[in-house]
């Protein structure tokens, strides 16, 4: 399975959706810049528009969601990336409605 270039989305074989950001994901949503929060939400929206010209989106009732994040290692702990400090939500807010009816337990899994 191969991913394409930043905020392209599309379907891999057996209901597999992937969508790639090639972007650091921001800290967390307190205190983001409104336009850090609105480019992200471009990206995420724009993936999916993409999808939407390629293919069908598919609508599950429950998702596995699993969440890959690549960074730069860096030899100072107090740079180190830590997913507690990130905007996970943003993604999850952005996805459901569209994959998944709802980002609770009855509807996903994160990974």
């Amino acid at each position: 399975m191969g991913y394409v270039s930043m905020s392209k989305g599309f379907l891999a074989k057996d209901g597999i959706v992937v969508l790639e950001i090639d972007e650091a994901l921001p800290k967390s949503k307190i205190g983001m810049m409104p336009e850090v929060h609105e480019r992200w939400l471009g990206l995420i929206h724009g993936a999916i528009t993409d999808l939407a010209k390629k293919d069908n989106v598919p609508k599950f009732s429950k998702a596995m969601v699993g969440i890959h994040i690549t960074t730069a290692m860096s030899g100072k702990k107090n740079q180190l990336w830590d997913t507690s400090n990130r905007a996970i939500n943003l993604m999850l807010n952005n996805l459901k409605g569209v994959f998944f009816p709802d980002d609770n337990i009855e509807h996903i899994m994160v990974l």
